[in-house]
């Protein structure tokens, strides 16, 4: 299929009032809506207040916390923001360890993978 650069600039056209449109009904979230701001911001105010809790608070299976352990994870907010794959990596360690982390987390609002940049996110301070 050959494509001419006129047919080009009409589907990239086309694409862009898509776009457009979805984004004014607010059909999608961009990167950058209002919502998806305000949902990170309250994720990294709760990451804030969750951080420090050392990771022996929450009662997860033993070869969960051994799994923690062997990847060096003491505190909710390293296991908020790590990766799935850095998990996984833990010897016994599986999809079934990894979702039951998942669900504990996210019955505390947080999630893995969350990054926190380090310029707006101090937990020893409260007003950030």
């Amino acid at each position: 299929m050959n494509i001419t650069i006129e047919e080009t600039d009409i589907v990239i056209k086309v694409c862009e009032t898509i776009l457009s449109v979805l984004k004014e009904r607010k059909a999608i979230a961009t990167p950058y809506s209002d919502e998806h701001n305000r949902l990170r911001k309250q994720g990294i105010k709760r990451l804030k207040e969750l951080y420090d809790v050392d990771i022996a608070s929450i009662k997860f299976p033993r070869r969960i916390a051994a799994g923690l352990d062997q990847r060096g994870i003491k505190t909710v907010g390293e296991l908020a923001t790590s990766s799935e794959q850095h998990l996984l990596a833990a010897r016994n360690f599986g999809k079934r360890s990894l979702y039951e982390v998942e669900e504990e987390l996210f019955k505390m609002g947080l999630r893995l993978g969350m990054e926190i940049d380090k310029e707006e996110f101090n937990p020893s301070n409260p007003f950030l």
